[in-house]
């Protein structure tokens, strides 16, 4: 699938934010915010708005070898926020864990189902992947797909929409 970056805005921290808006394949506009600063061991809370529905797919990535699968994960399973009116806010809460620098999440939006298509490895509610696979050396994540299986008997795919916010662990 093709992964379109969009870039309405990527303000510097405002309010202790760090923020990312992105245009949505087909009208709209999804938002993700998250704290500028989480201290180790410290709680934070990743924020999605959207103005429509969407399926999403979120990745953490640290300092390390790994990708983390942050969602949907075993205990947040259906990845789909529906949009009843103008907005829908997602936000999930997580706890953060050693080493101390930066780090990010990506978000993948699509009006149709997300999948990844190499094994990880389950750690907790959480799947984490070898990074050198999830991603080309670009940094494209190939693992990643979105199908509409509505449309035909065979599967067309359909278009990832990425946004990425960071934040400084600090010890």
């Amino acid at each position: 699938a093709k992964i379109k970056k969009a870039l309405i805005q990527s303000p510097p921290a405002l309010h202790g934010q760090s923020s990312n808006t992105v245009l949505l394949p087909g009208g709209g506009k999804m938002t993700v915010e998250v704290e500028s600063v989480i201290k180790v061991g410290g709680m934070g809370n990743l924020k999605i708005t959207s103005d429509r529905s969407i399926f999403l797919y979120v990745l953490h990535r640290g300092a390390g070898t790994e990708v983390t699968q942050f969602f949907p994960n075993a205990a947040l399973q259906n990845n789909r926020i529906e949009s009843s009116g103008p907005e829908v806010t997602k936000t999930i809460s997580f706890q953060t864990s050693p080493p101390a620098g930066p780090e990010f999440f990506e978000i993948y939006a699509s009006s149709a189902p997300i999948s990844v298509n190499i094994p990880g490895t389950r750690a907790g509610n959480f799947t984490t992947f070898d990074r050198s696979k999830f991603f080309d050396t670009r940094g494209i994540a190939t693992a990643l797909s979105a199908t509409d299986t509505t449309k035909k008997k065979s599967d067309i795919p359909d278009s990832l929409t990425k946004a990425r916010v960071g934040y400084l662990l600090k010890d």
